[in-house]
């Protein structure tokens, strides 16, 4: 989340780093692709909340936000859909306990609730998949061999992009 805001608005994410680049895209090329999109579909990575120690709840949802904020400014007409869990698993497939799982929970709280604005509504959706994420079958189907229980299987991505097209009232 910090080294795509950086990028996207060109300053320092909230952590006082300043990217460049993400995944190999300078800012010219993030801008083209937004002013060329019609919907832009992102995640919450759990890396963002996995290391309490370095990001709070409060800057990853500033950096979340932020990245909304910037493609809207880019492209006031695409839609935008973020989805995110209120849950996780450890790679041993137990689940997260503690402030972590408190920190979960409320980053996709407070996500839906900043997102379910009047200032946002119309141009920015949060997708609740908690429900897919806090069921281990989501993530057997790994193409990579067994499940790490962070990332989703097959199933698992079939089952997120079913909850953002139901979520965007769109038939399949």
């Amino acid at each position: 989340a910090y080294g795509w805001y950086s990028v996207l608005a060109g300053r320092p994410a909230p952590n006082g780093n300043k990217y460049n680049e993400m995944g190999g895209l300078d800012k010219a090329t993030f801008d083209e692709k937004i002013k060329a999109a019609d919907i832009i579909v992102f995640s919450i990575g759990t890396n963002d909340l996995w290391y309490p120690q370095w990001r709070s709840v409060k800057e990853i949802k500033s950096a979340l936000i932020g990245i909304i904020d910037e493609i809207h400014k880019l492209n006031p007409e695409v839609t935008v859909v973020l989805v995110g869990s209120g849950f996780a698993f450890k790679y041993n497939g137990k689940e997260v306990t503690g402030t972590l799982k408190e920190n979960f929970a409320q980053l996709a709280d407070e996500l839906a609730k900043t997102l379910n604005t009047d200032e946002y509504n119309g141009f920015a959706h949060f997708v609740d998949v908690t429900r897919i994420f806090s069921t281990a079958s989501c993530f057997e189907d790994v193409d990579w061999g067994g499940a790490d229980y962070i990332h989703p299987g097959r199933s698992g991505h079939i089952a997120i992009a079913d909850a953002v097209l139901d979520h965007l009232n769109v038939k399949k």
